[in-house]
């Protein structure tokens, strides 16, 4: 604080005399103390409160993505008219038809809403390649589809893909009700002029 016209002048902490020198103005230890302390639970105030939003952030996330994975197995379930029972007589009749240990992922929109099929092979099964696409949706078919395996759990899904056809696919049908399994490669259907 300055008054006009006067020969002195406050600053926060410090003070001003006739002969220009600085003086600090001195306080106790503890009080010192004390301002470290509070500064200190102040950042670690700051630091919890950062921390709890980056929980809830990834909680969120977590939930979102858990609700997202639903909804593509929802789905799922809902175009291909599969129930748990039918899925596991699928899955054990492309294990027995392919002769390997197959890993099926989730319902994957780079697939066509499909379930990606993995073959797991190294020493402790740690490498996964992809094999085929089990039940993609026929109106999302796209290039991987002329290079992957497309595995169906009947002949209708098969007529369907076959419609579709663009280049050759390699189709396996796995019938979890009757226990029938082939495979066929379906070719483009010729354009009428």
């Amino acid at each position: 604080m300055t008054r006009p016209n006067s020969w002195y002048q406050w600053a926060e902490g410090w003070t001003r005399f006739l002969d220009d020198s600085w003086r600090m103005w001195w306080t106790a230890p503890s009080y010192v103390a004390a301002d470290g302390e509070r500064a200190w639970e102040e950042e670690a105030r700051r630091q919890e409160r950062a921390e709890a939003r980056q929980r809830a952030l990834k909680e969120r996330e977590k939930a979102r993505k858990k609700e997202a994975k639903a909804r593509a197995y929802d789905l799922f379930w809902d175009r291909t008219g599969l129930d748990q029972k039918q899925w596991r007589y699928f899955r054990a009749l492309a294990e027995l038809h392919f002769s390997r240990s197959l890993v099926f992922g989730a319902p994957d929109s780079r697939y066509g809403d499909g379930r990606p099929v993995y073959e797991r092979s190294g020493p402790d099964g740690e490498q996964w390649t992809l094999v085929g696409v089990a039940c993609p949706d026929p109106c999302q078919l796209r290039d991987w589809a002329e290079d992957l395996a497309l595995l169906v759990h009947c002949h209708e899904y098969l007529e369907v893909l076959a419609k579709r056809a663009w280049a050759p696919f390699q189709i396996y049908v796995l019938d979890p009700d009757i226990g029938a399994r082939y495979q066929e490669r379906v070719l483009p259907s010729p354009i009428d002029p």
